[in-house]
């Protein structure tokens, strides 16, 4: 492989590394910070359901009066769950809901920490528990961030794009910049092929290939 190859790969594969690790650094920051920011909403959500449900009576009650199961529904996909004391469900916000991740995590939430997972068809949920008048309910929402996470996926389309655009620039600066290193070299080169057993006197220019 000539020089001029190897330098202008090296230069490449330099470059790459350093954007690569920046746009994963990039996309890691963002999908971070898109999961802490609706992991929040998911909490502020449940709190909102026990305050409205649970705190007020109407779950214990069972009469809901003009609270209707789409009121509470925040965002799209939203599914709300709560669970009584004795861990029996009291309330669903849609009677389709698939209750098999809920049961799952039931039995963990023994605190006041929440616990986020990611249920059936990519939602993500929290369960908290809930303390009203001595009495411990269970709170599970799910909801699927669909604005960030198209957002998120612009993000990736459009850091591919653009490390794919910078590995092309990359290669080209590479080659031309290697050309330039090497061209007092090559300079000399061409100096020492012209000397012959005819004129063995004739000296290499090294000043002005350093110059060059």
């Amino acid at each position: 492989m000539l020089i001029r190859n190897k330098l202008t790969l090296r230069f490449t594969l330099l470059v790459l590394a350093i954007q690569v690790s920046f746009s994963a650094f990039i996309y890691y920051f963002h999908a971070t910070t898109r999961r802490q920011r609706f992991e929040h909403r998911l909490v502020n959500m449940a709190t909102l359901a026990g305050r409205v449900l649970v705190r007020t009576g109407k779950l214990e009650s069972g009469n809901l009066g003009s609270i209707r199961r789409g009121d509470l529904l925040l965002v799209p996909d939203e599914e709300i769950s709560i669970y009584g004391p004795q861990g029996e469900l009291r309330y669903s916000s849609d009677d389709t809901i698939n209750q098999r991740y809920n049961l799952r995590y039931l039995g963990r939430l023994r605190t006041q920490a929440p616990v986020f997972f990611t249920a059936s068809n990519s939602q993500e949920a929290v369960g908290l528990v809930y303390s009203h008048r001595g009495k411990q309910y269970t709170i599970f929402v799910s909801a699927i961030d669909r604005l960030a996470r198209a957002q998120l996926d612009r993000l990736r389309i459009l850091l591919l794009v653009g490390n794919v655009g910078a590995l092309a620039l990359t290669i080209l600066a590479g080659w031309y910049f290697a050309g330039s290193a090497l061209h007092p070299v090559a300079r000399i080169m061409r100096q020492a092929e012209r000397i012959s057993a005819s004129n063995l006197g004739r000296r290499l220019h090294e000043a002005t290939a350093v110059m060059s």
